[in-house]
């Protein structure tokens, strides 16, 4: 990792296990996040040491600061990285004040909970905002982006898509070698719905595997999906989850 970030990794030790898939981003693209922000003449107005009061504007820097899509989307990812994990140090070291300043242990938790909520959508809408903006083509249709890992060979993105005839399944798609591959579909479930499903899938991935899982309440009731891919290899599995009831009316 750069010397430049060894003071958040320190500071975000706190956090443990949770950290560390954000602190492998920032060790793998951290210097290149720096020498770019350096070269086009940026390095000093973003907010790498601590959470940026504007939000907006340093990740507009950040952007601008990549030549091309698939570099943006990687600097883009680095600094979020960074950035969530400041957010996240930075509220727990006012939590312990507040915990210990104030008598009402349960106020102080309910504020917690707010002020993170409040910062963390900020910085999730902020960044998926450019994202959305590099990503979307006239081709891709109507979708919303629900989870992107940083693979091995680029940006993997996965999402519910729309068809025409409002089929509505978890499509996952690369970024690589300067573009994106032909989405295809993690799983198949032929859902038809004419609304907007707010449920999506999490992706996660480090070297050559990925695993994008999706929670599901349709059909026979709520059951954990997940997709794993290990050196080009695809399967899918299904779990039923148990104790779980279909809240649906």
């Amino acid at each position: 990792m750069d010397s430049a970030f060894l003071p958040l990794a320190a500071r975000v030790k706190a956090l443990g296990n949770p950290a560390r898939k954000y602190l492998r981003t920032v060790e793998r693209h951290g210097e290149r996040l720096l020498a770019r922000l350096e070269a086009s003449g940026r390095l000093s107005h973003i907010h790498l040491d601590r959470t940026a009061p504007a939000l907006a504007e340093d990740f507009e820097r950040v952007a601008a600061a990549g030549r091309e899509a698939e570099e943006k989307l990687v600097l883009l990812g680095t600094f979020y990285a960074v950035q969530l994990l400041h957010q996240n140090a930075r509220a727990l070291e006012q939590l312990a004040v507040d915990l210990a300043e104030k008598p009402d242990r349960s106020g102080a938790y309910s504020a917690f909970l707010e002020r993170t909520a409040e910062e963390f959508s900020l910085l999730v809408s902020t960044y998926a905002g450019h994202v959305l903006r590099l990503v979307r083509t006239a081709e891709t249709g109507p979708f919303v982006i629900l989870n992107v890992a940083m693979t091995a060979d680029g940006p993997l993105v996965a999402f519910r898509d729309r068809s025409p005839r409002e089929i509505r399944d978890i499509y996952a798609s690369l970024f690589t070698g300067g573009a994106w591959t032909q989405p295809r579909p993690v799983f198949v479930d032929n859902w038809r719905i004419e609304a907007c499903p707010v449920n999506g899938p999490m992706v996660a991935a480090r070297d050559q595997r990925e695993s994008t899982h999706v929670h599901q309440g349709i059909g026979s009731g709520p059951r954990g999906r997940d997709a794993v891919r290990a050196d080009r290899h695809r399967r899918a599995r299904q779990r039923q989850y148990r104790g779980c009831q279909d809240t649906r009316s």
